[in-house]
């Protein structure tokens, strides 16, 4: 890993040209897909020693997490508990649903609630939020409309104001933890 980050440095001393984000946009082009409007730091793309190097997205689950970032004024957005005391994000798009939810069930439902209070002070006050997740499946809400719905295993929620991780804060370094 030093290594990388000494080569990195050396790249930049002689490309004077070259803006960073560019460089830094290529090498992360799979591990985000959309805009971070300035929330997301080098460290937030840092992999578990679990996790997949990201990749295109193929088939109906990926094994590697990527981000997605929203603006509040272009979504729509609900935070609940479902049925089975899961918390769930599902972020509403120009047609296009993406449902976040827990890969397990909470026994209590204030343990569910907690969760959802956390997610809603991430996002309440702030003009953008990313999530960051495991995709798990797309299809189309209505074969009579052009609405479609992709579902991704909630990882972490990031904006301005903070971080959550599904990992308790083990994967949100520096930033306010939720």
């Amino acid at each position: 890993m030093k290594s990388i980050g000494i080569a990195l440095i050396f790249i930049f001393l002689f490309i004077g040209s070259i803006n960073f984000s560019r460089v830094f946009a290529s090498w992360k082009s799979y591990a985000i897909l959309t805009e971070d409007f300035g929330i997301l730091k080098e460290r937030d793309y840092i992999l578990r020693e679990s996790e997949s190097k990201p990749g295109p997205i193929t088939g109906n689950y990926s094994s590697f997490t990527v981000w997605q970032c929203f603006s509040i004024d272009n979504i729509d957005y609900r935070i609940t508990c479902g049925d089975s005391n899961d918390p769930n994000l599902v972020v509403i798009t120009s047609g296009h649903w993406h449902k976040y939810y827990f890969n397990r069930t909470f026994e209590d439902q204030q343990d569910c609630l907690d969760v959802i209070n956390r997610w809603k002070k991430l996002i309440s006050s702030e003009d953008s939020f990313c999530v960051k997740g495991y995709f798990s499946g797309y299809e189309k809400i209505s074969p009579h409309n052009k609405q479609e719905k992709s579902s991704w295993t909630i990882d972490r929620i990031k904006s301005l104001y903070g971080c959550w991780s599904y990992s308790e804060d083990e994967w949100c370094p520096s930033d306010k933890k939720l």
